[in-house]
């Protein structure tokens, strides 16, 4: 059984490390996993964006009811739509809604990226299971919390993403930030199984973002 513990008792703002400054050291800002609403979502359709050769816009279903939320990706030069539609992705579900060339984006779906950059791939889960849908991905074996309906802050995403790395067999991790020991990323069964989130033709050390 997953234990959860109120979010009344998380701090969003944790210092880490020192860096020199101008004016001597300076505390670094790190922030914690659970201010990340990532969901599991299933791609119901995934169309080109009309006034973007880089980008999709992709229909994704996040929970029971069938409704959807329109996510745009710049993945289209690296993704074939057949890797999205139809198949379950990882959505950051408390991204600001935004517009991208005139098509509302309420989302971002999470992919593994290389360190060259030239091969991209969709977060997924390791077996295709439509009763995930909607389910939140957690760190596994840790505290389960309520998810955040909080919007997360563009420097809070980026200094988080940045410990969100591809691991052996294609898992995937995020490095504390106090700790600094990995962890992967799951979601739980009806029955309190972990399912993996992976991602897929990526070797370990790629980041995730």
């Amino acid at each position: 059984m997953i234990k959860a513990r109120s979010l009344a008792s998380i701090k969003p703002l944790r210092l880490g490390s020192r860096s020199i400054g101008r004016f001597g050291l300076l505390p670094v800002r790190n922030y914690h996993f659970d201010l990340l609403n990532l969901k599991i979502g299933y791609a119901t359709r995934v169309e080109n964006h009309p006034d973007s050769e880089r980008l999709y816009v992709s229909q994704i279903r996040l929970d029971e009811t069938g409704s959807v939320k329109q996510i745009c990706s710049g993945i289209r030069e690296y993704v074939p739509r057949e890797s999205l539609e139809g198949n379950l992705v990882v959505v950051v579900d408390n991204m600001k809604k935004c517009k991208l060339r005139g098509q509302i984006s309420e989302g971002m779906i999470l992919c593994g990226e290389s360190v060259s950059g030239d091969v991209v791939s969709p977060c997924t889960l390791a077996k295709f299971d439509f009763s995930l849908v909607g389910k939140n991905v957690v760190l596994e074996s840790g505290s389960a919390n309520e998810p955040t309906t909080r919007r997360i802050r563009s420097s809070e995403w980026e200094d988080i993403s940045s410990r969100l790395k591809v691991a052996e067999g294609g898992r995937i991790t995020y490095r504390d930030e106090t700790t600094m020991e990995e962890t992967y990323l799951s979601v739980y069964d009806s029955e309190g199984r972990p399912v993996p989130v992976i991602v897929k033709g990526l070797p370990a050390g790629s980041a995730v973002k």
